[in-house]
Formats: C-alpha cells, structure tokens, sequence
C-alpha cells in the first residue's frame, strides 16, 4: 500500500478516535474504498472513495462510471483488500477475527 492510501487511512482515523481500523478495497477500475472499522468489527456508516481515474484540466477528481453504477461496496470488483490497523488496535487474535468479520473468513493477518 502506498504512503498516500496510508495517510487517508490515518486521517480518517483522526477523525474518529474510536476507530482501531480502516478497510480499503483496490477495485477492477483502479479506485480504492476506505471504510472506518469500530471495536466490535463493524464497518463505520461513511465511505471514502478515491477516483482511480486522472483528474480534468481544472485538477478535478473524476467518479468512474462502473463506480457511479454501483449501490455498495463493490465487492465482486476487488482486486486487493486489507485492513490498516490503528496504534491502538487490540491484539492479533482479535485483530483477526474483527478482519474475517470485515473482508471475510479468507482474511490473514
């Protein structure tokens, strides 16, 4: 994961101090999904997107037409998924088992 997505995970983590992750999803069309995890493995209500297409002329982010269709997470489109765990996150085993609740039973730390 590059310094940037690892400084969006943290700045959404600044924003709530309650938070001990943040799940990001790499999708098929190159944008990425950030989503807050709480305590108990429950994905925060907000969603960050990244556009994975170039800005416009005016420095403009562009929204994706597959990411514009879509209702949810795109789950079907990811490529690569992880979870950035917060300086206050709690130990492995759980750590674990909030990330199979999260992204999956597939999910490894």
């Amino acid at each position: 994961m590059s310094e940037a997505y690892r400084n969006i995970c943290q700045r959404i983590m600044d924003e709530d101090h309650e938070l001990v992750g943040v799940s990001y999803r790499k999708l098929d069309c190159g944008c990425m999904q950030f989503c807050g995890i709480s305590q108990v493995g429950r994905t925060v209500a907000c969603r960050y997107h990244l556009s994975g297409q170039p800005p416009t002329r005016n420095l403009e982010q562009l929204v994706c037409l597959k990411c514009r269709k879509d209702t949810e997470f795109a789950v079907e489109r990811t490529v690569a998924q992880g979870i950035v765990w917060s300086d206050s996150a709690p130990p492995p085993q759980e750590r674990l088992q909030i990330g199979r609740m999260v992204l999956g039973e597939d999910y490894q730390l």
